[in-house]
């Protein structure tokens, strides 16, 4: 597919299909925005929630929409500060005027330039009605850039597909005591960055941290292997660099969950992560079958079918193999 800078904008429709390299230019943006403090953290992981499942340039497209995308932007992704009706308004003036200007110049000039009086006149209309015009496009900007549900009636929280990554520090008590609480603060918030850029790298975002644990959502099983993969990597540089042996235990688990009203996550989903997590040796990242079976490219070990504590199911296990 033809990088979509290269295509003219009668090349796209709105109801074009969007490709991966759209989706992703997209959420660099969004992520500009965040960094330059247009977007709090959770306005941004909806939004990037958004973008990621958008099909189209139009789904797309109302992600962005009240955003200042920067010169580099597709112009297929740019909004448009004005109404149609102030453009054909514009237009008109312009026009008018210039004939004016055109009527007083054949005339021979005289008489003092008279198109001032009309300009002036009307152009005070047309500054109203350009303050008018960005305000409509920016009340609809707000509206569509939620999504085509935003404006009709209150459905409660959402349902959504995710996949759920758990990461809890090993031995963190004992590390904790030997290191001291200020070695310790230091050492956590290391690994929760590293974390936080794995996860951000392959589309996912964190979802919360409660002392030494952490949870991360994806849109994808693939995704949340690749990015846990990336942060057991990165756990093994720290603990080599501060000589601290400090490791990862990870569960990964994919199914529906809720949204509450904190924009938390919720459900089963995320109990079944948790209890894959407490399953997991120290460096080492289980997943759930399905998990395993929506992420090729990757290989597992079988781990057999364990009674998890608190779930009624068994569930069949399987650790990543790293390479």
């Amino acid at each position: 597919m033809m990088d979509m800078m290269s295509l003219t904008p009668h090349g796209r429709r709105p109801e074009h299909l969007a490709s991966d390299q759209d989706r992703e230019r997209v959420v660099s943006i969004l992520k500009e925005n965040s960094a330059s403090g247009r977007l709090t953290y959770d306005e941004l992981s909806e939004r990037l929630d958004v973008a990621l499942r958008s099909r189209t340039y139009a789904d797309l497209q109302r992600v962005v929409a009240d955003l200042p995308v920067g010169a580099r932007a597709p112009r297929w992704v740019r909004r448009r500060l004005f109404t149609p009706a102030f453009r054909a308004h514009a237009r008109l003036y312009g026009a008018t005027n210039a004939g004016l200007v055109a009527i007083w110049a054949a005339t021979g000039a005289g008489d003092g330039f008279w198109p001032m009086w009309p300009a002036v006149g009307w152009g005070l209309g047309l500054g109203v009605h350009a303050a008018v015009s960005r305000s409509i496009q920016d009340a609809r900007a707000r509206r569509t850039a939620r999504g085509p549900d935003s404006t009709g009636p209150k459905r409660g929280p959402a349902v959504r597909r995710v996949a759920v990554l758990l990461c809890d520090v090993a031995g963190s008590t004992m590390l904790n005591e030997s290191l001291g609480d200020q070695r310790w603060r230091d050492l956590r918030a290391e690994l929760r960055g590293d974390l936080r850029t794995a996860a951000r790298r392959h589309g996912g975002w964190e979802v919360g941290a409660q002392g030494d644990s952490f949870l991360f959502r994806f849109p994808s099983a693939g995704a949340a292997v690749r990015a846990a993969m990336d942060g057991q990597r990165a756990t093994e540089d720290i603990s080599d660099r501060t000589a601290t042996g400090v490791s990862l235990r990870m569960g990964i688990h994919a199914g529906d969950a809720i949204r509450d009203t904190d924009r938390d996550l919720v459900g089963h989903t995320l109990n079944v992560g948790a209890r894959v997590m407490g399953e997991a040796a120290p460096g080492e990242i289980l997943v759930t079958e399905p998990v395993a079976d929506d992420s090729p490219g990757i290989s597992f070990e079988d781990r057999g079918v364990r009674e998890l504590r608190g779930i009624s199911q068994p569930r069949h296990l399987l650790a990543v193999v790293r390479d």
